[in-house]
């Protein structure tokens, strides 16, 4: 038997693609933007330097993480090398993965109607006030992998071994191959920090199952 949707969950999916349609009308113009912007002028020599067989910081010197650049010379080496216009609508792709997993994560603590909230923050957010936030640059390279690892650690599990923490310990890890500053860091680290301890205090508190470890955010909802 074929379920129809009700009217909720079809204001839902509306709402859901038009918050994609903003994101593309917000980044429209560097989708139509024919040369690079901001730090993507540098990133695309080393990145084509690596595309023609040269080593970065032999070759082409530049003081950014390898990542940052093997990432540019992929886009290139698949849709030509100093194709802007591919480049930024991967970096349209990228701003959409990253929505995603913002979604993922506010569903996972609080509900679907928040991770819509969240996924519309960073798509007016992240490029705000300057022409130059929309550019493909290493922060917003970043934010993808930092945000899908805690959509993987937030997962609800009552399991003791959760081997998709890997996952999410290895995206953590490539994070610190691209721009990752001494900032971010610090504040990912005091996060860490701050969600072990909550979560130790509420795994001694609990009466129930030992291996369920629960996460207490500010507003007392609990995940996990």
């Amino acid at each position: 038997m074929i379920s129809v949707p009700t009217h909720r969950s079809r204001q839902f999916r509306f709402a859901a693609l038009g918050i994609i349609l903003l994101t593309v009308a917000i980044r429209l113009p560097s989708l139509l933007h024919p040369l690079p912007i901001d730090d993507e002028a540098g990133y695309s020599v080393i990145a084509n330097e690596i595309v023609d067989g040269g080593r970065p910081y032999i070759d082409a010197v530049d003081r950014k993480p390898p990542l940052l650049f093997w990432t540019y010379a992929a886009a290139f080496k698949v849709a030509g090398e100093y194709n802007w216009i591919a480049l930024h609508i991967l970096s349209l792709i990228w701003t959409l993965a990253t929505m995603a997993g913002l979604y993922v994560i506010a569903k996972q603590l609080f509900d679907r109607e928040t991770g819509l909230i969240a996924a519309l923050f960073y798509s007016v957010f992240q490029p705000w006030a300057s022409f130059k936030n929309l550019a493909f640059n290493g922060e917003m390279i970043m934010n993808l992998a930092i945000v899908w690892a805690w959509a993987i650690g937030f997962k609800r599990s009552s399991l003791k071994w959760r081997p998709e923490l890997l996952g999410a310990g290895a995206l953590l890890c490539a994070a610190f191959l691209l721009p990752f500053s001494r900032r971010d860091f610090l504040d990912l680290l005091l996060f860490s920090q701050s969600s072990s301890k909550q979560k130790v205090s509420s795994a001694r508190r609990s009466t129930g199952q030992p291996s369920l470890i629960r996460f207490r955010t500010s507003s007392g909802k609990r995940g996990f």
